[in-house]
């Protein structure tokens, strides 16, 4: 499975993507920042990975800070 570990390099330019590519009506990118980074301090791995290299009997689940962050 191909795949790209995050570090705290990443950070920056993950969100920044995420902002500019993002569709969940914005928000402060603080947030994300603040969860990365206290994952990253905890020693949890973030994981990107090819879509194509996902076998089709996946179940794949995204969820996040549903709604606004107001």
């Amino acid at each position: 499975m191909s795949q790209f570990t995050l570090t705290r390099d990443d950070v920056e330019p993950l969100l920044e993507g995420l902002a500019i590519l993002g569709t969940g009506g914005g928000g402060n990118p603080n947030w994300g920042r603040l969860i990365l980074e206290n994952d990253l301090t905890r020693g949890r791995t973030w994981n990107i990975v090819s879509l194509d290299s996902v076998p089709d009997d996946w179940t794949i689940v995204c969820g996040g800070m549903m709604g606004s962050v107001k």
